[in-house]
């Protein structure tokens, strides 16, 4: 078997080890490491490096533009992997994570690893299996998330600190590969007692639920409440895209519709909050002093559209004690 070599561009020691480790399991070589500030241009040239991985610590998210201004002549394909989230995986996510981002660098293989059965082992829980007491009828509220570098754990403690019972659906627009969407949610899931799920077509959208936004699929809500997926009318840098979810949100359901962007790097997202506001929907913020990179956030409050900013938990409460009190509302419906 052909061993694809890669240079890996990680600051953490610790880090560097677990994805050395991880690249050589899924039949990958290191053939070239080095952090990013210490970073020997003409020997990364010189390596036999086929594909080069850059780990998104925050030290590294720091030096993104020097690294696009270091590796402008270089060809290799250019890979990224959130730490935030592999950082965090153990046991079989971990090795299901490994596997997806051998397939990311070379372009095959085999996704999942074996899954080990204990004797006597509970059945698996599937995410699509309900947690929470959601009416059975249409989401009429929805909140967009927007995330990218920094997110998945802003998100994870907004979601843990909201009630089953809010009286909203929610739609999470996280910048990721499409090998992180199941763990995402996954890991979601196991911190929120709303239900977390992947997009299904044709199934209805109800309060209660999370769903995580697909890659390179249009996540859209029919007019009676169903899930549809579609092709995406244009292509973006963004994956998925921010701006596309809040803006068929908008058009859907208008002044229900608002939107919370937190931690993440580049401007999307911001063309779409000014359409939420535009409809009537509130856009919050997470607090700048609580992201890890800023600068989505930064461009939502700088377009003067930001009407809340608070830390992920303070963003949970404030949602709460806004829609609660809309839940005898809901109650006459279901």
């Amino acid at each position: 078997m052909s061993v694809t070599n890669v240079a890996l561009l990680v600051e953490s020691a610790v880090l560097g080890e677990h994805l050395t480790r991880a690249l050589a399991a899924a039949g990958l070589d290191v053939a070239f490491r080095s952090t990013v500030s210490d970073l020997d241009v003409d020997a990364l040239v010189a390596s036999s490096a086929k594909v080069i991985l850059v780990n998104l610590e925050p030290e590294v998210v720091d030096h993104l533009d020097h690294i696009e201004e270091m590796l402008a002549e270089d060809d290799r394909p250019l890979i990224f992997n959130d730490a935030s989230v592999s950082s965090a995986l153990s046991g079989w996510d971990a090795a299901r994570w490994a596997r997806h981002l051998a397939v990311k660098i070379t372009g095959h293989g085999d996704l999942h690893p074996p899954h080990p059965v204990a004797k006597d082992a509970p059945a698996p829980v599937e995410l699509s299996v309900f947690r929470t007491a959601a009416p059975s009828v249409a989401a009429e509220r929805v909140v967009v998330l927007g995330a990218s570098i920094g997110g998945p754990e802003a998100v994870r403690v907004f979601l843990g600190q909201l009630p089953r019972d809010i009286p909203a659906a929610f739609i999470l627009a996280q910048h990721m590969g499409p090998e992180f969407l199941e763990i995402m949610a996954g890991q979601l899931a196991k911190a929120s007692s709303l239900k977390v799920r992947l997009p299904e077509a044709g199934t209805l959208f109800r309060h209660g639920e999370v769903l995580v936004t697909p890659v390179g699929q249009r996540l859209t809500i029919s007019a009676t409440g169903t899930i549809v997926l579609g092709e995406l009318p244009e292509k973006s840098p963004f994956s998925p895209c921010i701006d596309q979810v809040l803006f068929d949100m908008a058009a859907r359901y208008g002044k229900n519709a608002s939107a919370i962007v937190f931690s993440g790097m580049a401007s999307d997202g911001i063309r779409g909050s000014l359409k939420i506001k535009a409809v009537g929907g509130e856009v919050w913020i997470q607090d700048p002093e609580t992201c890890v990179v800023t600068t989505m956030v930064d461009g939502a409050r700088d377009a003067g559209i930001v009407s809340f900013s608070g830390s992920p938990a303070m963003l949970a409460d404030r949602l709460t004690n806004k829609l609660m009190p809309l839940m005898s509302e809901l109650l006459a419906k279901s």
